[in-house]
């Protein structure tokens, strides 16, 4: 072992430049074993030695999806999946976690963006994918350790696509009572796809929702007159659905598995060709709605913040550019 435990808080850490035979580089550090193994990593970087293990990026991939895959939503999996198998693994490959630099992290995003102008959020995405890899990775070694800081690739978000409240009208009409009740989850309650599809029995009350959101966060959803109405209906008319015999705890199983539903995009399709709709419409829309629609309609920026359950109140405030058009007609009035 190179990091080997003298006395409490006190490890001596020896490291070969040239193997077993070259000369050794003996250190003493004072601290906690993570910090010694810590301050192992970052030495032998700084001398160029390989840590000995086998570990690469690309072998570290598949243990790490398969993990993604039983613990993180299903698109989720699908994204990582894409992006750590395509671009990150041709670059980082033979790369060893702990030898990755800001030096290659910059020559990643130049050649990114060689092959794929334009494509900075994606390649800011990637590296976000590689880092939480490489801290899933380090965690289970007791190392708390990612990739070095480095600067994300300036870019401009787009303004979220929204539907109009009568696309909104024309398309719930054409839900059977399991879809109208999950899409006006989301534009009614604010939701997100996840939020709803993870809905359980328990957390439906009289006046409010109970929703575990991202990073696990709790947050209540006042229940409306319109989300109340689609609730009720559909939960007097859902059939029971049991998993190996139990029935299921979620408002919105799967009708075909019984598990957690992954999509309704399909259903979306169906609706929006049969209600005249020539125009782009995803699950996510709904809940850009509500808050365009809230906004639009006097709604405060804290309240929609805490509505939709945002972390920051600058990532609500993208809504007042959506909604400008009428907040320039409502300044308009004033004389």
């Amino acid at each position: 072992m190179s990091v080997r435990k003298l006395a409490d808080r006190k490890y001596q850490i020896d490291i070969y430049e040239n193997g077993r035979k070259g000369p050794r580089i003996r250190k003493v550090y004072y601290g906690t074993e993570s910090e010694a193994n810590i301050f192992e990593l970052e030495l032998k970087k700084s001398l160029g030695v390989m840590p000995k293990t086998n570990d690469t990026v690309e072998q570290i991939i598949g243990p790490y999806l398969e993990w993604v895959k039983n613990h993180q939503a299903a698109d989720t999996y699908k994204g990582k999946y894409k992006l750590l198998n395509g671009p990150v693994l041709g670059f980082f490959r033979n790369f060893h976690p702990d030898l990755i630099t800001d030096r290659h992290i910059d020559a990643y995003q130049v050649k990114r963006l060689i092959k794929s102008p334009g494509h900075k959020r994606v390649v800011n995405l990637e590296i976000t994918y590689l880092s939480a890899m490489i801290k899933w990775w380090n965690k289970k070694r007791g190392v708390k350790r990612s990739l070095p800081e480095h600067d994300k690739l300036p870019y401009k978000k787009p303004l979220p696509e929204y539907l109009s409240p009568l696309e909104i009208k024309k398309l719930i009409t054409e839900f059977g009572h399991f879809h109208l009740a999950f899409c006006a989850c989301m534009y009614y309650g604010g939701m997100r796809f996840q939020e709803v599809a993870s809905l359980r029995d328990r957390d439906v009350f009289e006046t409010h929702l109970r929703i575990i959101g991202k990073g696990n966060k709790e947050r209540l959803v006042p229940i409306s007159g319109p989300l109340r109405k689609a609730l009720r209906t559909y939960l007097l008319k859902s059939p029971v659905v049991k998993i190996d015999g139990v029935v299921s705890e979620l408002v919105f199983p799967s009708p075909v598995t019984g598990k957690k539903i992954t999509t309704i995009r399909s259903a979306i399709r169906g609706a929006k060709r049969r209600a005249g709709i020539d125009r782009r419409i995803t699950p996510h829309m709904l809940r850009h709605a509500f808050a365009t629609h809230l906004l639009e309609s006097g709604g405060d920026l804290r309240s929609i913040q805490m509505l939709l359950g945002h972390a920051s109140i600058s990532t609500t405030q993208i809504y007042t550019n959506v909604a400008m058009p009428h907040l320039q007609a409502t300044v308009d009035r004033l004389k």
